[in-house]
């Protein structure tokens, strides 16, 4: 699969065979298979990881692609 995150800035970040997202919201919580589960919130920071490793806080995703 290929993620591809847009940033409120603009930016673009593409993530090749992406496998995973892991996020803190009072534990640590992980999603590897139904990624339509994934709620995104401004006060959390997200880890997604495949090829390369991409942190991010919420507030700055403006929306993200999973294909």
């Amino acid at each position: 699969m290929e993620l591809m995150i847009i940033l409120k800035n603009g930016n673009r970040i593409d993530i090749e065979n992406f496998k995973e997202i892991k996020y803190f919201q009072q534990e640590w919580k992980s999603i590897d298979t139904d990624f339509s589960q994934i709620i995104l919130t401004d006060a959390t920071t997200y880890n997604f990881i495949g090829d390369s490793k991409v942190i991010t806080k919420g507030i700055e995703i403006s929306y993200i692609d999973i294909h």
